[in-house]
């Protein structure tokens, strides 16, 4: 069974690429994995408390309703769907996730980038991908 980790930011671009990876792999037995990292604003230690607690519980939140969303819109399709929370950069989650289950396989959108090697890749991608390497 393939393991694929679907980082999202739950923007339009992050849905069409987890749609994108489903449709692509709707014939194999797959485990999905929804990620999404996120960063707290840098504060004074009794105001960070209380808004990262509040951001971890949107995070759960949209991911829950993503995930409710796209097992009803794909439930013919044989796969396993989880997700996970993650406090930290894109990065720091996608090697979380990767140390953690196994992923064999990263699918991420590559909009909002900039500079040629961003273009051509993605920012949060390149970023990733210099991660890896």
């Amino acid at each position: 069974m393939k393991k694929i980790l679907l980082p999202t930011d739950f923007s339009e671009n992050s849905l069409k690429s987890i749609e994108y990876a489903i449709n692509l792999f709707k014939e194999e037995t797959v485990e999905y994995f929804l990620l999404n990292a996120y960063m707290p604003p840098q504060a004074g230690a009794a105001m960070l408390v209380s808004i990262d607690d509040i951001l971890k519980e949107d995070s759960i939140k949209n991911l829950r309703k993503l995930h409710r969303k796209l097992s009803e819109k794909y439930n013919e399709l044989k796969f396993e769907m989880s997700y996970e929370s993650v406090k930290g950069t894109l990065e720091y989650g996608v090697q979380y996730m990767v140390r953690n289950y196994g992923v064999d396989l990263i699918v991420m959108g590559t909009k909002g980038a900039s500079g040629v090697k961003e273009v051509l890749v993605g920012s949060n991608t390149a970023e990733v991908v210099r991660m890896a390497e």
